[in-house]
């Protein structure tokens, strides 16, 4: 009996997740996005895009959680308010894309190409920016608690009122970089990071600054 029970349970889990899969992404949504290059407040789930040409896309509002954006070209798409919690944007290109306000906690930006991206109001929580190009981005007020930040490029980056508590400096490009109001408490290897900074009314409370470069 606890036999068939077992079985039974395991059958109900399996077309669960069966089911979770089918309807993870709106395939309408998918075909519409590939064909037009918009889908605003599309549901792309799961979806997999890898290397995929998002050139100019219309994302606003979309819902991209866990998509694999592998390699893919999203230079100049608009993802303001999109929700990309846990995406693979290993190696993607962002180049000047808009993510205000995006949800962008847990992803991987490794290697990633930001260069002038407005990510104003975004969220990185525990995002991974390992070699992330974030070059002139706009990161005002942007949520970057936790995220790892080791040997990205932050010149000439706007951080102002940006929260990088926790957050992973180590071997970071700081040249020029606007840290003004900046909350940088708890911050790892800041030390380690490289160039000229500004820091004005940034919160280090009580970080000692004379060692940094």
């Amino acid at each position: 009996m606890r036999k068939k029970s077992l079985i039974l349970l395991t059958a109900c889990f399996a077309l669960i997740v069966c089911a979770f899969s089918v309807s993870a992404f709106n395939k309408d949504h998918l075909r519409m996005l590939k064909k037009t290059g918009a889908c605003p407040g599309g549901c792309l789930s799961l979806a997999d895009l890898t290397d995929a040409d998002l050139y100019d896309a219309d994302l606003l509002d979309a819902d991209l959680t866990y998509a694999k954006l592998i390699g893919a070209d999203l230079s100049q798409a608009d993802l303001t308010d999109a929700n990309l919690y846990g995406a693979d944007l290993l190696d993607a290109d962002l180049t000047y894309a808009k993510l205000i306000d995006a949800d962008l906690c847990r992803v991987m930006l490794c290697n990633a190409q930001l260069i002038g991206a407005d990510l104003s109001g975004a969220k990185f929580i525990c995002a991974d920016l390992t070699s992330a190009n974030l070059f002139g981005a706009k990161l005002i007020g942007a949520d970057l608690r936790g995220a790892n930040l080791y040997n990205a490029n932050l010149e000439n980056a706007d951080l102002e009122n940006a929260d990088l508590r926790g957050a992973n400096l180590e071997n970071a490009s700081l040249e020029n970089a606007n840290l003004d109001k900046t909350d940088l408490r708890n911050v790892h290897s800041l030390r380690a990071a490289r160039g000229r900074a500004i820091f004005v009314s940034a919160d280090l409370n009580d970080f000692d600054l004379t060692d940094v470069d």
